[in-house]
């Protein structure tokens, strides 16, 4: 049986940021700029799938893109918002990045940080897929990145993670089945409510699947895509056995 993400990115939403601090997601946001260059693409209008709290955006507007971020957790785009609240050229909305139909086009389409690892039915990948297809602009771009095996193994099989900070604590739990390719992480998560100097816990499993370039080469060439490179990590180095991550570059097919 599939296993499928349902009600993920709430309880997570307010901490998600101190959790992910030690993540240069502005180093990441110049490498997608650098994958963009290094490829010709050009145009300012960026779409980003999965955004969470928008912490690519800034980056983005900074440099002279007009960005649309959209995300499923209606929670993650209300952080987004209020981070970003002083950003012109920024629009955030909730969205499931396998249904979503803006009637746009776009230079740029992204989808990072292992999103699309969340997706966890191939059938559901190339739902996703045809709709990046059908919002692409002619001489656009797709840059998205998954999470490879070879990283689950390493960093997320029968491992437990946990800290407690001031107003959030977390305990992270995770698990892999090397027959499905599923990585299981079992959350609890603690926030302090201002208003009763009470602790607030909520629970979340999110599910992963890990999914080889074979296959995903092969998806984006039947949904009208094409592969143009692939790199390891935050690197213009070509991907290797070890990589714990791997970015693709995609555009339409002629």
């Amino acid at each position: 049986m599939t296993r499928k993400n349902e009600g993920i990115y709430t309880g997570f939403a307010q901490g998600y940021d101190l959790v992910m601090r030690d993540v240069d997601f502005e180093q990441w946001a110049r490498h997608i700029l650098r994958l963009r260059d290094r490829h010709g693409l050009e145009g300012n209008r960026i779409l980003n799938l999965a955004c969470g709290t928008g912490v690519m955006e800034p980056t983005w507007i900074e440099h002279g893109f007009e960005v649309v971020g959209i995300d499923q957790s209606e929670e993650m785009i209300v952080e987004a918002r209020r981070k970003n609240s002083d950003l012109d050229g920024v629009v955030f909305e909730v969205g499931d990045m396998r249904e979503f139909d803006l009637g746009e086009k776009y230079d740029l389409i992204t989808c990072l940080y292992d999103s699309l690892n969340y997706l966890t039915d191939a059938a559901d990948v190339r739902k996703f897929f045809r709709r990046v297809k059908a919002h692409l602009a002619p001489d656009g771009g797709f840059i998205f990145d998954v999470a490879t095996e070879a990283n689950i193994l390493d960093n997320f099989t029968e491992t437990t993670y946990a800290e407690n900070l001031e107003e959030f604590a977390y305990i992270w739990e995770n698990s892999y089945n090397l027959r499905t390719k599923i990585c299981q992480s079992d959350f609890a998560f603690f926030r302090l409510d201002p208003n009763t100097g009470q602790f607030v816990r909520r629970i979340e499993t999110h599910f992963q699947k890990m999914y080889s370039s074979r296959d995903l080469n092969q998806w984006l060439g039947k949904c009208g895509l094409k592969t143009l490179a692939s790199y390891d990590g935050v690197t213009l180095n070509p991907p290797h056995s070890r990589s714990d991550r791997i970015h693709f570059v995609a555009g339409l097919q002629p």
